[in-house]
């Protein structure tokens, strides 16, 4: 998939879906290698693509973030590491790319080291922050008034993963008709216990990303990506890592897939995964924001309270483990 963007008359940008496959990623970086418009590349790279950028002999610039280059041994030298190093940072300002790289605790009340930004890029982080408003708040002050761009790819489905009744039986439903081979068989309601043990904030506020960002910014691209069905039915499933028939596999992952389609062409709001591009907008008012962070006080203080609960257990969640079970 490629999105087209014009910033402005002079600067423009696409976003490419690699979908994480060395061949993928080869035949778009060879592709862009042709055109002489291209600047430079930065990209979320999986594991694998980032072997296959390793692998690419052209001369644009590929700017790839510390975290995904664990599994790299080696890289072709137009490959840049986005890094605070005063190094790694001289070297892309030799190379006529003055980037900097700012490592700070989003969580503190500290002003970022610049602002009038043209683009920000979230990619999943919003669904693990408590404050949100504060957060969507922080990137709003650092872009452009004048037609400042957020990019985002998001999980904005239930909180911590609290399915409706709805939804979880059409999941159980859709993998009662898996064959055995393919089943998935650890298929567990997720305990929010355990979840605001081991991991308090995966989706600690994930149904409110949409809405908080809408107050900040007008959306340009919203695409909803899915996922009700098939994220719960093919992630964690042992059968299907362990299959070793492909043509069997492929097939199955596709009606997973269209069974995940027909479901939210049923029920549209019922996405879990969502990209947009949206643009700042101009006439956000003091008074609003006041009252939006007075909103989110009371909200995480209640939380404390609570025991990092923000709602009433779902009907799944109670007939999974009871009304005890939070």
């Amino acid at each position: 998939m490629v999105n087209d963007f014009q910033f402005d008359l002079s600067t423009s940008f696409k976003i490419y879906d690699n979908q994480s496959s060395d061949i993928n990623t080869l035949k778009i970086l060879n592709s862009l290698n042709l055109d002489k418009t291209i600047i430079s590349i930065l990209g979320y790279f999986s594991e694998v693509s980032n072997l296959a950028s390793a692998s690419f002999s052209g001369k644009i610039p590929i700017m790839i973030s510390k975290s995904n280059y664990s599994e790299l041994t080696t890289l072709s030298e137009n490959i840049y590491l986005l890094s605070t190093s005063s190094e790694t940072q001289a070297k892309l300002s030799a190379n006529g790319l003055p980037l900097r790289y700012y490592q700070l605790d989003s969580n503190k009340d500290e002003n970022f080291p610049e602002k009038d930004y043209d683009v920000v890029i979230n990619h999943a982080a919003l669904h693990h922050v408590a404050y949100i408003d504060y957060h969507v708040r922080g990137i709003y002050k650092v872009l452009k008034r004048d037609g400042g761009i957020l990019i985002n790819y998001e999980y904005v489905g239930p909180h911590r993963n609290q399915y409706s009744e709805e939804t979880w039986k059409a999941i159980s439903y859709v993998n009662d008709l898996t064959p055995a081979n393919l089943k998935h068989n650890q298929l567990n309601y997720p305990h929010l216990p355990t979840m605001l043990v081991m991991d308090p904030s995966e989706a600690v506020h994930s149904e409110l990303i949409k809405s908080t960002l809408s107050r900040y910014f007008e959306p340009i691209v919203s695409i909803s990506l899915g996922g009700a069905l098939a994220y719960p039915l093919l992630t964690h499933n042992d059968n299907l890592k362990k299959n070793t028939n492909q043509v069997a596999v492929n097939a199955h992952v596709k009606f997973i897939l269209d069974e995940d389609a027909k479901f939210e062409k049923r029920h549209p709001e019922s996405g879990l995964f969502w990209y947009s591009i949206m643009q700042i907008k101009s006439d956000v008012k003091e008074k609003d924001m006041a009252q939006w962070t007075l909103d989110e006080v009371n909200r995480e203080n209640y939380a404390q309270q609570n025991g990092g609960k923000y709602y009433p257990l779902t009907t799944v969640q109670k007939k999974f483990y009871g009304d005890a079970s939070a």
